[in-house]
């Protein structure tokens, strides 16, 4: 796995231990490159969830907003 970008070192990992409790200190990933990683995926989710409820209420609106119109 040397010479992998660390996002793929911690992919193969999870796949090949699925139950590590600690695959950054495993794999060997420097402290700045865990934290940025783990940033990014949180953004990334929190992205997602934002889109979603955001979605929901826009579908929300839209019926209210069609409804009253009838």
């Amino acid at each position: 796995m040397v010479g992998l970008p660390y996002e793929l070192q911690i992919y193969t990992h999870i796949r090949a231990k699925p139950y590590s409790i600690d695959p950054f200190n495993e794999v060997g990933i420097p402290e700045q490159e865990r934290d940025s990683l783990l940033i990014r995926d949180f953004l990334s989710s929190y992205e997602a969830l934002s889109n979603s409820v955001a979605e929901q209420v826009n579908q929300r609106y839209f019926r209210i907003g069609r409804d009253f119109e009838e």
